[in-house]
């Protein structure tokens, strides 16, 4: 089903849209991938670390982001129609809200083994922040 608006279709427009994220997100592992096997830790200083650390989240925010329209895509074509306007309610911009507060994990728990380990307390404590962010962006958005 495609809605029309104006001389461009929705479902185009929204298709690019994922088509650029996942090219952003190609580019990123790719760059991640270079640094990985090109310098060590030690020799690339603190803006190459820095430069790992963008990509990194770069890289699993926008997968997270195709995930998530991909499941809402295949959600809207299960549902009921009486269930189809809680679904069209979540519009690409939270998804990608959430996608940005999920795609902090890997990027804080790298963070966090490196400097000391991670704990069951540690993860305990980032999820508490992974739900307390998804809950700020359910009530505001």
């Amino acid at each position: 089903m495609i809605r029309r608006l104006g001389s461009l279709s929705l479902w185009y427009s929204v298709s690019m849209k994922c088509r650029y994220v996942a090219i952003v997100a190609a580019l990123a592992v790719t760059a991640d991938v270079v640094l990985v096997h090109t310098v060590t830790p030690m020799s690339i200083g603190p803006l190459g670390v820095l430069a790992f650390f963008v990509c990194l989240y770069v890289a699993t925010a926008s997968c997270c982001y195709l995930v998530m329209v991909a499941a809402r895509r295949v959600a809207m074509r299960v549902v009921r129609h009486n269930m189809y306007r809680g679904l069209a309610s979540v519009t690409p911009l939270k998804l990608y809200y959430y996608a940005s507060i999920i795609g902090l994990i890997p990027v804080i728990l790298l963070g966090m083994q490196s400097i000391g380990g991670v704990t069951a307390w540690d993860v305990l404590l980032l999820m508490l922040f992974l739900g307390l962010g998804c809950f700020y962006i359910h009530k505001r958005f």
